[in-house]
């Protein structure tokens, strides 16, 4: 078994607002094993819903205390709205606004910080101490993680400046084909461990399920409830 261990979901006894499908509980577990990981599922399949699930889980064991989820600008009301939902009992904080707004929001005691792309690069490359790239966060989450897969680019940047003991990469598009973006993707991952970017597609397709979870939606059409 890749996710060993009991059904985490009901070992906090936590109120849980829906039940997760079988194949949703594979991937809180597989967050919860790995401290870096691809969760590569297609679009509709819950993705946010297991990141939250997960991240709900490690703050009430006591693994992680802080957590960064870096978004695009349009999904972080629904980002807000679902931990909202999934874990109510967590304090979030939207880093939006000014510079001195932003540096508040960023030095909050809020377990959960959620900020756009943009955003996060403004605060991350400047080159004076801020919070942003000074912290030491337990757990980055990235949203729509296709956002990095152009190397140069400052998002891309900025967001393997992030210092974290854990990363977490979420997209619902395929990877497997498109070598440059995997390289960026894991760079991220593996954080200050460098990513050989003389990997060969061959090399990358044979380290990514060791990164990477992907489920298709074929693939578990019999655990989807009925339209």
């Amino acid at each position: 078994d890749r996710f060993p261990g009991k059904d985490l979901l009901a070992q906090l006894n936590l109120n849980w607002c829906a039940p997760l499908l079988p194949f949703q509980i594979d991937g809180v577990k597989a967050l919860l094993t790995f401290r870096q990981l691809l969760l590569a599922d297609d679009m509709g399949l819950g993705k946010t819903i297991q990141a939250i699930a997960a991240l709900r889980i490690l703050i009430h064991r006591g693994e992680i205390g802080s957590c960064l989820i870096v978004a695009p600008t349009s999904l972080l009301a629904q980002w807000r709205a679902e931990l909202a939902k999934w874990a109510p009992e967590l304090t979030v904080s939207l880093i939006r606004g000014g510079p001195d707004k932003r540096i508040h929001l960023w030095n909050s005691k809020a377990a959960v910080k959620l900020v756009g792309y943009e955003t996060m690069r403004n605060d991350v490359m400047v080159r004076t101490p801020h919070p942003a790239k000074d912290t030491q966060w337990d757990l980055v989450v990235l949203d729509e993680a296709s956002r990095i897969k152009n190397a140069p680019s400052g998002s891309s940047r900025a967001a393997k400046r992030l210092q974290a003991n854990r990363r977490w990469a979420l997209t619902g598009t395929p990877l497997e084909n498109y070598r440059e973006d995997v390289l960026s993707i894991l760079s991220f991952l593996v954080g200050k461990t460098p990513v050989r970017t003389t990997a060969t597609t061959e090399e990358l397709r044979a380290i990514l399920p060791f990164v990477q979870l992907r489920r298709r939606k074929a693939d578990v059409l019999k655990e989807l409830p009925p339209r």
